[in-house]
């Protein structure tokens, strides 16, 4: 499990080859060296904007996963899920290993949104207008509130990420 291939060596310290093409001799002793099944971690913003680089490893391997490089307006990022609508199974900056068996697997990972509850009871309140009912200038106007209630709602998340980066470095 983990290594479906093998390298084949002359000596048992794995120093020395077997060439393909070359076939060894009745009786000679041989060494093979598992070789660990490698695979593709990609990730997907799942609704938000941005893109991030794939990842290669191997099983048995350690390593990190990197932050989020995703925005989506009106949600904070969670974690990632190995579904689109799945829970969160890992974290920004997780260690992770053995993701999959599979040699020349592929892992896709899914950004995990939440909701921001202020942009998501302002959406609800619009939500509920039906422009039908409204003369253009009204609508307008309750659109122009919207949009200027929205536009606050991500200065104000902004600002808040802002001062938390900056309260971090000191």
């Amino acid at each position: 499990m983990g290594s479906e291939r093998s390298e084949w060596f002359y000596d048992s310290q794995f120093t020395q080859p077997i060439r393909e093409e070359y076939i060894p001799g009745n009786g000679q002793t041989v060494y093979a060296r598992r070789v660990p099944n490698r695979y593709t971690v990609r990730f997907s913003a799942n609704g938000g904007a941005g893109s991030m680089d794939s990842l290669n490893s191997e099983y048995g391997q350690q390593f990190q996963l990197p932050a989020a490089r995703f925005t989506r307006t009106g949600y904070t990022f969670t974690g990632w899920s190995t579904r689109p609508d799945g829970p969160v199974e890992y974290q920004n900056g997780q260690t992770v290993r053995n993701l999959t068996v599979e040699d020349g697997g592929v892992v896709n990972l899914y950004a995990a949104w939440k909701s921001d509850s202020a942009m998501e009871q302002l959406s609800q309140s619009f939500a509920g207008y039906d422009r039908q009912n409204y003369i253009g200038e009204d609508w307008n106007a309750l659109e122009a509130a919207y949009e200027a209630g929205r536009a606050g709602i991500e200065a104000a998340a902004v600002a808040a990420l802002i001062w938390k980066m900056t309260r971090k470095k000191q």
